[in-house]
Parts: structure tokens; C-alpha cells; sequence
């Protein structure tokens, strides 16, 4: 694992660090799957995704993990964090050969907040510089319990209250377009904190725009039930394998 800097859009710096598969990268073009941790966009940490790292490095591509603002330690609204998300990616895809990734393989992720600034990276066009090129070479979204509507969650996110904008201008749920990257959501069925139903009506949506998206439950669980925890291993290991096939039907992994 290394460690490097991005510059945010408000010219500051944040970290990111970068999980390589064993062995001399010189001169090859991994994919890259970058995940964003979640924490209500007011706290969190980059160790939430490290396992799944770890396990995504070994078999053959790059994993990114960019810190980025949020409530607690920035006193930054919202749209801090999803422009950090952007400017994350940004840099991956301009510095792409010093980090011996392919342009062309790019996955985004996240979990809950988390989750909803990766998919704001690909749908919040009011927010992406025109000048920004790496849109269309996103292959893939990978959504765990992803905060998908803002307008149901503003009432209750400190973040959204705090922002300069709307919450339907930060919804993801608002801006599904035709074309956008295959999906893959993974949803408990008992969450509460961000309920199934709407996880349902944005699969719906989006498919019948002709879009790839799956959603797939996993009944009785509820916010989190992805992470690496005791008692959750077995849901950890679930998730972690739909992600592998995903990405392998994505062409992510070299095996070479």
C-alpha cells in the first residue's frame, strides 16, 4: 500500500491510498476500483473499505481509498465531499500511467454516503467540469446500502442541512439517465436507516431507462451489514463475492 496527495477543488490537499497486487507493475495498465467510506458525510474512515482492498489487490488490479471532507473534522457541507469524490477520480485518470492504471477500467464504489458521492461522480454533471474527461470510462458502480434519495434523508443529515444547495440537486435518485454505468446495489431488507423501498424504486427507475442495475437483498440485515465485523462475516463474504464477479465480467482483473 501507498500513500498519496490529491488536490480537492478547493485547492487543498487530501490523501488516498493505493492497494497494488504483488509483484512489478512497471509498464502495466491495471484496472482500478476506487471506494469511498461512508458516516453521513460527517465522519468515517478509509479503513472501512482496507479489507476488501486487500482481497481485490491480490487478484489483479489497483484499489483506491480517498479520504475526502466531511462534517466532523472539516466543518464542509455535502457538496465538499462529492466534489473531493470528483477530483479524486480526476487525478487517478490524469496520472494514470504513474499509477500503472488503465484508463479505460474504472469502478467506482462506496458504502452509504459513501456511496452516494461515487454515484454523484458519475450523475451530478452540474458539479464535473466540462474539462473533466473520465465520465465515459466509468465501467461499473458497486452500491452498498447507498444513500440514493437526499430529499428523504435531508431532514436528518447535518451535511445536507448545512449546504448551499437543494437536496434534489445532490440526489442521485433525481439525475438517472440513460447510458449511465452497470449497477450493482447491495441492500439489507431491514435496514432503517436507508430503506429498501427506495434501493427498489431506484433499480426500477434506472432499469426501465434501459440501464444495467441489480440490486441484490439480503433479508433481515441491516445498515452496514457489508463491513468485515464478527457476526457479519458470512454477509462480508457474500458481498465481497458478487463484487469479484462483477468486476471479472468487467474485464478489472489481470491475471497475468
Amino acid at each position: 500500500m501507498k500513500t498519496i496527495q490529491y488536490e480537492t477543488s478547493d485547492k487543498g490537499k487530501m490523501n488516498m491510498n493505493l492497494y497494488y497486487p504483488e509483484g512489478d507493475h512497471t509498464g502495466k495498465e491495471l484496472g482500478v476500483v476506487v471506494f469511498f467510506f461512508g458516516g453521513g458525510w460527517s465522519g468515517g474512515t478509509v479503513k472501512q473499505f482496507e479489507p476488501q482492498a486487500k482481497e481485490l489487490a491480490r487478484l489483479g488490479m489497483v484499489v483506491a481509498l480517498p479520504d475526502y471532507r466531511v462534517l466532523s473534522r472539516h466543518h464542509t457541507p455535502i457538496e465538499a465531499a462529492v466534489r473531493d469524490a470528483i477530483y479524486s477520480i480526476v487525478h487517478l485518470y490524469e496520472y494514470a500511467e504513474k499509477y500503472c492504471i488503465d484508463r479505460e477500467k474504472i469502478v467506482l464504489g462506496g458504502g452509504s454516503a459513501g456511496a452516494h458521492i461515487a454515484l454523484s461522480a458519475v450523475l451530478l454533471d452540474s458539479f464535473i467540469p466540462q474539462s473533466f474527461q473520465y465520465k465515459d470510462k466509468i465501467k461499473g458502480l458497486l452500491l452498498c446500502n447507498p444513500v440514493l434519495d437526499t430529499v428523504q434523508f435531508a431532514h436528518r443529515a447535518e451535511a445536507i442541512k448545512k449546504s448551499a444547495y437543494q437536496p434534489e440537486d445532490l440526489s442521485p435518485f433525481h439525475h438517472i439517465y440513460r447510458g449511465m454505468p452497470d449497477t450493482v446495489i447491495f441492500q439489507g431488507s431491514a435496514d432503517s436507516t436507508v430503506p429498501v423501498e427506495i434501493a427498489r424504486e431506484y433499480t426500477k427507475k434506472a432499469c426501465s431507462l434501459g440501464n444495467t442495475c441489480k440490486l441484490v437483498e439480503f433479508p433481515g440485515k441491516s445498515h452496514g451489514f457489508f463491513n468485515l465485523r464478527r457476526g457479519q462475516i458470512k454477509e462480508y463474504y457474500a458481498v465481497l463475492g458478487e463484487m469479484v464477479q462483477f468486476l471479472f465480467e468487467h474485464d478489472m482483473f489481470c491475471m497475468k
